[in-house]
Order: structure tokens, then sequence, then C-alpha cells
């Protein structure tokens, strides 16, 4: 098991590496990986909660309401607390968030597809393959999603 979890500490530690090359180039136009990602849920549920956020980006309830107010300032979102329940606040993407999160993804695409473009078509679906086997082993394992 101990050479099992060093090949996994290498993996992350190239993952990691990875997002963080993305997170300081221009990708990322200063927001933190975190913020995107809170963008991309946003935009992929709708109209949500703060606690599904929370649950979704697998954060704390404080980060997430710090991170919602940065948004928030930056014109990203729009928060609307219920009239009836002070503690629910209805999350939703601003018109610069809109816009925001859709240069994000075409960004996150162009990324991606400068990947794969060096792979052969059997390549990208054997990583496709692989990445979905990861996902599901993980599943298995209830891993929280980092």
């Amino acid at each position: 098991m101990e050479k099992q979890i060093e090949e996994i500490k290498i993996f992350n530690h190239f993952y990691t590496g990875m997002m963080i090359a993305w997170e300081k180039s221009l990708l990322f136009r200063g927001y933190s990986i975190r913020e995107i990602k809170t963008l991309f849920e946003i935009h992929r549920a709708g109209p949500c909660s703060a606690r599904h956020l929370t649950v979704a980006i697998n954060t704390g309830k404080g980060q997430m309401s710090r991170l919602l107010m940065k948004l928030k300032d930056a014109g990203l979102i729009k928060i609307k607390e219920s009239p009836e329940d002070r503690r629910y606040s209805e999350v939703s993407l601003s018109e610069k968030g809109e816009g925001e999160s859709r240069k994000f993804s075409s960004l996150f695409e162009k990324a991606i597809r400068q990947q794969l473009t060096g792979m052969k078509e059997t390549q990208r679906e054997e990583l496709i393959g692989h990445l979905r086997r990861v996902k599901e082993l993980y599943k298995l394992t209830n891993v929280k999603k980092c």
C-alpha cells in the first residue's frame, strides 16, 4: 500500500502543479480556482442557495460567505435574501458574471484542446476512460471532492 500511496501523491503533485500553472496564467485573470469553480457551479445549477454552493464547492460556510461577498463586490453575482427566511439566500450570476463565466469556459476549452492536440484519437479516448474510472473509484471510497 505504501507504493500506491506514493504514486497517488506523485499524481496529485502533478495535477495540482498544473492547476497552479493555470491559476498563475492569464487564464484565470486574477481569480482563484475556488472563485472560478463557484462561478461555474452557479452557471451550471442556475440560481441556487449558498448552502448548495458550500456543498458543491466542498468548502466551509465562512469561506463560502467571504467568497460570495468578494464575487458580489466584483459585480459577478447577485445575492437575494429570502423575505421569509433570512438564513436562505438565492445566488445567481449577474450579466457581468454570465459573460465572465462564458469567457472562462471558452478559455478552459482552449487550454484542454491544446493539451489534447498532440494525442492520437485512441490516446484521448483512453485518457477519458481513465478519468471516468478514477472518478468512479473515488466515489466508491466516499472521498470528498477537492
